[in-house]
């Protein structure tokens, strides 16, 4: 959202098998103020579950989304939806270079 800017902290984890990414808003006002170019909105509980899929763990994995945020004012339900799927597309795709470039070369030192 060009016209949002979200302050969060995360945490990341491997719980039985699975990859849980946990997000939510922090209040830094004297650290980081808000910007006068943007609203700040404010992340209530944005959560991820990455996991191998049953049917192929081999090749690919299921991942599951849930986000609950308050974009602060006025925005048309459109272009939330729109944006909304941007970002979890932007999302997945941080997860898989992150995958190819840091968990691969851990797992698999000796695959190029």
């Amino acid at each position: 959202f060009k016209s949002r800017e979200i302050l969060a902290a995360r945490t990341f984890r491997e719980i039985d098998g699975s990859f849980i990414l946990a997000c939510r808003s922090i209040a830094l006002p004297k650290e980081i103020p808000e910007s006068t170019n943007s609203v700040r909105a404010h992340l209530h509980l944005s959560a991820s579950r990455c996991r191998p899929d049953p049917v192929d763990p081999a090749h690919s994995c299921v991942y599951d989304y849930v986000v609950c945020t308050d974009l602060k004012g006025m925005m048309f339900k459109s272009a939330v939806n729109q944006v909304m799927g941007r970002a979890t597309l932007k999302d997945i795709e941080n997860i898989r270079h992150h995958a190819n470039t840091v968990l691969r070369p851990k797992l698999y030192p000796g695959l190029q």
